[in-house]
């Protein structure tokens, strides 16, 4: 007989593969919408071209009536698609509690009945009565532009271009009905096929997770990992919702929402934390996470085999220090990280700063960081220079006698000739002061370095 971690083990697994697929099937339907207005773009665009330029208005009626066809048949398509595509994330929403369940060991297909439909008949119905909406109402935008290009209040230029910016408009807000309202049949499923399961699996209940996007609502990030009974609402910020885009919620906390309502076994004892940790990516473009992570998601301090946490590092006398973190460089563990195959960090010491950097960016710290994140964006950036990790042995030369060009109060950067070549490296201070970032490691020109000597503060002439 399984046990309980191997249950969860199954359990979470199944759930990670049927959250893949419903991913893939929300991009089809967004892909749908935009291919479809795509069309009608290129469509209008062709219309408006072949049209006499004056838009006399016996021609005025006849590309109306072609702009009305040409609309009314891309409103009738999307709603076409998007049936089958709610559809298909209803069943999607039954899927995400059967078969972990299953996989966990429970079967419950075979004692529960099928899902009412006629929640999803109606919420068909709205959505593609909605996508027929943005088709009629830009089709209207549309003449109304043209007509007062033929009474002269505006030139044909112009004309067109507002048609451009109708589209354009159309297409956003057809993108986002099918954002909101795909996600919400899929989490209505969920939602009721877990209240029907809930009478025959014990210990069934529900968790909050957050969509994991750059910039999302910050009630949301917060109500990450929350779980409830199955008939309770979430507390997302005061607010209660009792899944992700709630039709009953404010349209401020479910229009564009991508968290998810996750199954949860109470008494399957967890592998993971509740929390889901934000991404080395979300931290690096959203400052305002990397404060929520702090509080919520203090970062593990525990170092990988033979290697010195950053905390430890910090404490070290700056020689001792220099000497770990030039050994570290030079490991399997290190080329590891750069791969993205080191899971005990996110993270990785490069370099020391020295008194004089430090006090210049007003930093706390002294030892230098290097994100994954960082690494892979900076790698598309170092095309054919042949950066190695070797090369990040050029950082701590750098900081010990490179010029110092201070940009901004938290940014500096770093010029030096290290082994016959000019090297530039960015250092950044996080806003509270107490870490620092390598942002930016490649080469440089000479003609580089003197355009930013002549726009930048003098820190340190580099030696």
């Amino acid at each position: 007989m399984a046990t309980d971690a191997e249950r969860n083990r199954a359990f979470r697994a199944e759930r990670r593969r049927q959250l893949k697929a419903y991913a893939g099937l929300h991009r089809a339907a967004l892909d749908d919408v935009k291919r479809l207005l795509e069309k009608a773009q290129a469509n209008i665009a062709a219309e408006l071209k072949a049209a006499p330029s004056d838009f006399q208005s016996w021609h005025l009626a006849n590309l109306n009536q072609s702009i009305d066809a040409t609309l009314a048949e891309i409103g009738t398509e999307m709603s076409e698609a998007g049936s089958v595509r709610i559809e298909a994330a209803h069943q999607a929403g039954v899927s995400l509690i059967d078969e972990p369940i299953r996989a966990g060991g429970i079967n419950i297909t075979a004692v529960l009945q099928s899902p009412d439909t006629r929640q999803l008949a109606a919420m068909r119905t709205f959505f593609t009565d909605k996508l027929k909406d943005v088709s009629r109402e830009a089709a209207a935008k549309i003449k109304s532009q043209l007509g007062l290009a033929m009474v002269g209040t505006q030139t044909t230029g112009d004309a067109v271009t507002q048609v451009q910016g109708i589209l354009k408009s159309g297409r956003s807000r057809a993108i986002t009905i099918t954002r909101t309202e795909i996600g919400r049949a899929y989490s209505t499923a969920a939602q009721e096929r877990m209240s029907q399961a809930k009478e025959v699996v014990p210990g069934l209940k529900k968790q909050w997770r957050r969509s994991g996007k750059i910039h999302s609502r910050l009630q949301h990030d917060l109500a990450d990992g929350q779980i409830r009974d199955v008939d309770k609402p979430f507390n997302i910020g005061g607010t209660e919702l009792m899944i992700p885009r709630d039709p009953k919620g404010p349209a401020k906390e479910t229009v564009n929402c991508g968290c998810l309502s996750l199954p949860h076994m109470e008494h399957w004892r967890m592998a993971q934390p509740d929390r889901q940790p934000f991404s080395d990516q979300e931290v690096f473009l959203n400052p305002r996470k990397r404060d929520i992570a702090r509080e919520l998601n203090p970062p593990v301090s525990r170092a990988a085999p033979g290697l010195s946490s950053i905390r430890a590092l910090e404490r070290e006398h700056a020689t001792t220090a220099r000497r770990i973190i030039a050994d570290q460089l030079q490991t399997e563990s290190f080329r590891r990280f750069l791969k993205g195959s080191l899971k005990t960090r996110d993270h990785f010491p490069v370099g020391l700063l020295g008194p004089d950097l430090k006090a210049a960016l007003g930093s706390e710290a002294s030892v230098l960081r290097l994100s994954t994140y960082t690494h892979i964006k900076q790698q598309a950036h170092r095309r054919g220079q042949a950066f190695t990790p070797a090369d990040y042995r050029r950082v701590q030369p750098l900081l010990d006698e490179g010029t110092a060009l201070q940009e901004s109060d938290r940014l500096m950067l770093l010029f030096g000739q290290v082994e016959g070549k000019l090297w530039k490296a960015v250092l950044k201070r996080t806003e509270d002061g107490r870490e620092l970032y390598l942002q930016s490691l490649h080469r440089a020109t000479v003609k580089q370095r003197r355009r930013e000597a002549a726009r930048h503060r003098l820190v340190r002439e580099g030696k």
